[in-house]
């Protein structure tokens, strides 16, 4: 018999494959954190893997087949898989027949566990916020008595008009930075479009001492630290154009109520609360109605709730396991 000290014990593993996906969208955003926060409640390891990480770690391999075959080989079988690609994507997943995969996208998997998708999980923590607030207010110092107004770019319409009545808000507000902030998705002709348009307008109105544009879109800028967490920890308000769940769950995370435009129907709960502001139903001559909220986040609950589901089974196996191994 072996003394229990002498091996380590197994423990469950949680495994989050996103292939070639796009990493910052709001899908492998939401993989990423239900999978950490579901390892830390299971007493997992957490596994986080891109198709170009496997390639990496294994450049003897020509694919990344031949990567997740190998770490799964080392790191032996996820009990848990968030991953949308399929076996076609990679043929080594046809061979995980015993581990629980999850390939929902985000707003249908919060519509299943929380029975709403209003909210919707999301790889922030306050730590990450906190971090990338420094980093951005480092690269991107906002100026004394300046107020820092993020412009979160899903894919909107009537953009000259929201362009605008932007502008007249912020002159109402007093000097403004405006960060335009674009996602994977954002066509960059809408993202161009509004750009020009806030600064023809501020040129129009003489506003250039008051107001300021600075922009990113991953498509052009993706060699730079892309500036999103940042922006979010540091802005003073934020306004989400455009219809994005993993966006405005974001900015809650954050604490900050979310003003809306072209963004779908309001969510009546999230409104009533006082955590959305229609952008249409704003004064275009008065400062900003929203600002900090107390944060709210559902990637900690949606976590917890695969968790109760799971956690008899896996603690059964793994004190089975234990035992065989203590005992051999």
């Amino acid at each position: 018999m072996k003394n229990a000290h002498d091996t380590e014990l197994k423990r469950p593993a949680v495994m989050v494959y996103i292939g070639d996906d796009d990493p910052t969208r709001g899908d492998s955003h939401g993989f990423k954190g239900i999978g950490r926060a579901l390892a830390r409640k299971l007493g997992a390891s957490f596994h986080y893997l891109e198709d170009k990480t496997l390639l990496s770690l294994y450049p003897q391999f020509q694919t990344a087949a031949g990567g997740l075959a190998r770490y799964i080989d080392e790191h032996g079988k996820p009990d848990v898989l968030f991953s949308r690609a399929s076996s076609r994507d990679n043929p080594v997943l046809s061979t995980l027949r015993d581990t629980l995969k999850i390939s929902a996208i985000n707003e249908s998997f919060a519509l299943q566990m929380m029975g709403s998708a209003a909210l919707v999980a999301h790889h922030l923590t306050p730590d990450l916020l906190e971090e990338e607030g420094r980093a951005f207010r480092a690269a991107h110092p906002v100026q004394k008595d300046e107020t820092l107004v993020a412009v979160l770019l899903a894919q909107a319409s009537q953009l000259n008009a929201f362009a605008d009545k932007l502008v007249s808000k912020c002159a109402a507000q007093g000097k403004t930075a405006i960060f335009v902030c674009a996602c994977w998705r954002t066509r960059e002709e809408e993202f161009d479009k509004l750009t020009a348009r806030l600064e023809q307008m501020i040129a129009a109105r003489g506003l250039g001492a008051q107001l300021r544009v600075k922009t990113y879109h991953p498509a052009r800028d993706g060699d730079a630290h892309n500036p999103y967490a940042g922006l979010l920890d540091a802005a003073d308000h934020v306004v989400l154009a455009g219809a994005s769940h993993s966006m405005m769950s974001e900015a809650l995370a954050a604490g900050k109520a979310v003003i809306t435009y072209s963004a779908g129907p309001a969510d009546p709960g999230l409104k009533e609360k006082g955590l959305t502001l229609n952008f249409n139903d704003c004064a275009a001559d008065k400062r900003f109605e929203a600002g900090r909220v107390a944060p709210i986040d559902v990637t900690a609950e949606i976590a917890e709730r695969i968790a109760q589901k799971i956690r008899p089974g896996l603690e059964a196996r793994y004190q089975y396991l234990n035992n065989l191994q203590n005992f051999s």
